[in-house]
């Protein structure tokens, strides 16, 4: 890990910051010119120097840093209102929301635009209809010789400066959303609530102050929402602190009954309680006029809905140019609420953006986020490289903890991030000290440092859910699965099915036909997938029997034929080999997670990798039709027998009903928990720098997103079969075997009885180690 510096360093904000307001009685000239030149501001935003270059302080960012106000704790440790500070966090996520709003350059720019189309144009890339249609109106892309602009990319352009004002901003690009996850203590919610949601409501959602001040301008909709409504109400509750504030504020005369109100007060009525769509709250009022009542105002309005997972439509029926969705880790169907509410901001185009909000420790709901976070552009977010984990693909706004430490933050906003990170790294070695794992895991989800921090959960920490994540950087983003992985095929090698061959896919999208995202959205036109192995078997495997083998195929089967989520696993672990056979040891050594039509058919898959590793195969059997398969198909000798001390551990006087497969009870399921969790934590490797684990000696990417997302009522079917995997390596533990015990006659019988002789060695020692532990 390193510091980021996620914006420029700024040199001044003397001409973006209010530092004292002047007093004029509200019936005065001078009190006219002036909250009328800052109402500009305000709704089309300011040109200021910031050192040698000319910086554009966006409408929403000027509105928030002068006339807003928030809650912060002062000296004497109680709270008070302040203004907020305008620091470079701030830059950065205003910029971000106005590339999302579709800002597409400056007026009077004669060289650059940042609109999209001619960035295609400039590549030479062929225009869509609707974007054929745009360009015929578009205005301020031609320099005055007729010529195209050069493009350049919106905040690339907004970071930079200009050497002079460039004029009024131009919004001619397509409206997109903001994906924003960030650590604990940032004032990002005070910020969405004033610099997005009160500018919104404040001015109308308008881009100009001609349209703002044309008589009869109608206000726009927006839209907040949660899955929970203590998370949405106190986002409102923040912006209305400010609502009240510029009632007594900004330009206010006088109290009481003669109290003349702040210039940037609306009177308003209706409520901002939950699913208020009944009385919205409204920028509108009765007034008497000749002893008659008539409503005035805008018509702004603000939305309040509560989504739950029978009710993701919450926003339908409102037509908002801004929608706020507070606390998306605790939004359990997260991508179907973005798909509705990209439904209520499309007409002719896309013509609103919706900001989303997750904040570290509150993801609980991982799947959904990550897949919008990790996937930006196809769910039309504003994206931006990984500057940390350096995935190819582009990812969310992300905002680590080193930026919440306002100690660092100097009088022009600028974060120290070196000083800060450093400060973070003394807090994680504090806790790292801790005889309990949950300080620092607690302490990392609620300030991460990098993004994969973000998607740990506090739902259960049933597995070592830190380890996991990183280990799934390294297979993803440091490419390791790719480099280990073989993909393909196993083919019958006789025509009575009893003997298998391998063959490679050599394809240029084999790497995409392993099922390895938890999203299978991108899958559900071909559930099948493909094998993928990580080590091919020796040519010398020892013949299997009951009681050890070398390799040890497990199966957890799905429920029927019928169309469903669940998928069928099929895992390969490889044990410990005695010198003669080296390469992986006590890991996955091959996968495959897949669904076809018809059950038979994955059944097959299991039988086919059990032939290929000469192994025998451990089933989940709750569902008796594998082995009736078996049965019928003349494969019932390769079906292992169930485990029967292992299971005594956790359930008493089992039924001995069944005499292959495991049964998974709840009192069984959370006893494998429990050796899942020692499995992976035991030493694997001692380095120079630290002990490895058994997570590091995971290939499997699939496994390690499912142990790292896992929560014990969910569907996470590759951690299904490895349940059973470790009740049969217990089982092996348990029992110990003599020579007398072997049946199978074989050429590699020496073999495996020194290999029986080192399991025997490897147990003693883990259990002096963690006897020890």
């Amino acid at each position: 890990m390193k510091p980021i510096r996620l914006f420029p360093k700024l040199e001044s904000i003397d001409d973006f910051v209010i530092k004292t307001f002047p007093v004029y009685h509200p019936d005065t000239r001078d009190y006219a010119l002036y909250w009328e030149e800052q109402e500009k501001y305000c709704v089309e935003g300011k040109w200021g120097k910031d050192g040698s270059k000319y910086r554009f302080c966006t409408p929403g960012l000027y509105y928030y840093v002068n006339f807003t106000v928030i809650e912060d704790e002062n000296d004497k440790k109680s709270r008070e209102l302040i203004r907020p500070r305008l620091r470079d966090i701030d830059w950065y996520i205003n910029y971000g929301w106005f590339v999302a709003r579709g800002f597409s350059g400056f007026e009077d720019d004669e060289e650059y635009t940042c609109n999209i189309i001619v960035r295609k144009l400039n590549n030479n890339l062929q225009l869509t209809p609707a974007e054929k249609k745009a360009l015929s109106s578009a205005k301020f892309i031609t320099k005055s010789d007729g010529s195209y602009k050069t493009y350049i990319d919106a905040r690339e352009y907004l970071y930079g400066g200009c050497p002079a004002p460039m004029g009024r901003a131009i919004y001619d690009n397509p409206s997109r959303n903001l994906f924003l996850l960030a650590t604990r203590a940032l004032g990002k919610s005070y910020t969405v609530a004033n610099a997005v949601l009160g500018h919104e409501f404040t001015f109308y959602g308008k881009k100009t102050y001609d349209e703002y001040i044309k008589e009869g301008a109608i206000g726009s909709q927006t839209f907040v929402g949660a899955s929970l409504s203590t998370k949405s109400s106190d986002l409102l509750k923040k912006f209305t602190l400010t609502q009240e504030y510029n009632k007594t504020h900004n330009g206010a005369w006088g109290a009481g009954d003669e109290l003349i109100p702040g210039f940037f007060y609306r009177n308003c009525s209706g409520t901002l309680g939950p699913n208020n769509a009944k009385s919205v709250f409204t920028h509108s009022y009765e007034v008497k006029e000749g002893g008659v009542k008539r409503k005035i105002g805008s018509g702004a309005t603000v939305y309040h809905g509560i989504y739950t997972t029978d009710n993701p439509n919450a926003a339908v029926g409102t037509r908002p140019t801004v929608m706020i969705i507070e606390e998306v880790g605790l939004l359990e169907n997260v991508v179907q609420v973005h798909l509705n509410n990209e439904q209520c901001q499309f007409t002719k185009t896309k013509f609103g953006s919706s900001f989303y909000l997750g904040t570290g420790g509150d993801i609980d709901k991982i799947l959904g986020p990550k897949i919008l976070f990790e996937n930006p552009k196809e769910h039309q977010f504003v994206d931006y490289p990984d500057l940390w984990e350096d995935r190819q693909s582009p990812i969310g706004m992300f905002i680590p903890a080193y930026y919440g430490n306002s100690l660092f933050v100097d009088e022009l906003g600028n974060t120290d991030i070196e000083a800060s990170f450093e400060q973070e790294l003394h807090e994680r070695s504090l806790r790292e000290k801790s005889n309990n794992s949950s300080a620092l895991d607690g302490y990392r989800m609620s300030r991460p440092l990098i993004p994969s921090e973000m998607f740990l959960t506090k739902a259960s920490f049933v597995f070592p859910v830190i380890q996991l994540r990183e280990r799934e950087v390294e297979l993803d983003v440091r490419k390791i699965w790719e480099k280990n992985v073989s993909i393909g095929d196993l083919e019958w090698g006789d025509v009575n099915k009893k003997s298998v061959t391998w063959k490679e896919d050599l394809s240029n999208y084999r790497l995409s036909k392993v099922i390895n995202t938890l999203n299978l959205d991108m899958f559900q036109e071909d559930l099948i997938g493909k094998i993928a192995i990580y080590e091919h078997p020796h040519i010398d495997i020892p013949d299997p029997n009951h009681v050890r083998s070398l390799y040890k195929v497990v199966y957890d089967p799905i429920q029927d034929d019928e169309y469903g989520t669940s998928l069928a696993s099929v895992l390969v672990h490889k044990g410990y080999t005695n010198l003669y056979n080296e390469g992986l040891q006590n890991t996955i050594v091959a996968e495959w997670i897949g669904r076809y039509d018809q059950i038979n058919d994955n059944h097959l898959m299991a039988i086919k990798l059990a032939l290929y590793y000469n192994a025998k195969i451990l089933f989940e059997n709750n569902l008796p039709n594998f082995k009736t398969f078996c049965k019928m198909e003349g494969y019932v000798n390769m079906l292992q027998r169930t485990p029967w001390e292992a299971i005594k551990d956790s359930v008493k006087d089992p039924s001995r009903k069944n005499d292959h497969g495991v049964a998974m009870s709840t009192p069984l399921k959370i006893n494998t928990e429990l050796l899942i969790r020692q499995h992976l934590l035991e030493p694997f490797l001692k380095t120079e720098t630290k002990m490895l684990t058994n997570i590091d000696n995971l290939y499997s990417l699939r496994l390690v997103r499912e142990l790292a997302s896992y929560f014990r009522e969910g569907n996470f079917d590759h951690v299904s079969s490895y349940k059973i995997l470790m009740l049969w390596l217990s089982q092996e533990k348990k029992k110990v075997y003599t020579e007398d015990d072997i049946s199978v006659k074989t050429k590699f019988k020496d073999q495996l009885l020194e290999y029986q002789k080192q399991q025997q060695k490897i147990t003693q020692h883990e259990t002096q180690y963690w006897h020890t532990y």
